[in-house]
């Protein structure tokens, strides 16, 4: 947030759009290597509506997440998207879910 801050200021506080950035990598991953996620992701439960405090709501913020396709023909395909600011609660799932995306990541660095 700081290095934001201090480039918006050295360019005469001029505000600047910024395409946005998709990344495509494939990798053999077998079901063994994600079942224990899985496994783990299945025994959460997390409350669909938060206790947040009300009038905490708003539109000006980010996500996080991961897609992932078989290989089958056609693929089937996951996706996980989450807001970078969640409830408390949902923190054992974002966890999970994180350590899941760790994990796939690995398998693309060889």
């Amino acid at each position: 947030m700081k290095d934001r801050l201090t480039r918006f200021l050295e360019c005469g506080g001029q505000i600047q759009f910024m395409e946005p950035h998709f990344t495509v990598r494939d990798a053999a991953i077998t079901s063994e290597a994600i079942e224990p996620h899985r496994q783990a992701i299945s025994r959460l439960t997390i409350p669909a509506i938060s206790r947040m405090i009300p009038g905490s709501v708003t539109t000006d913020m980010g996500s996080v997440g991961f897609n992932f396709f078989s290989q089958t023909q056609p693929p089937a395909g996951i996706c996980v998207e989450w807001s970078n600011t969640y409830p408390v609660e949902w923190e054992p799932l974002i966890s999970e879910l994180l350590r899941l995306r760790e994990a796939l990541q690995l398998k693309f660095r060889g």
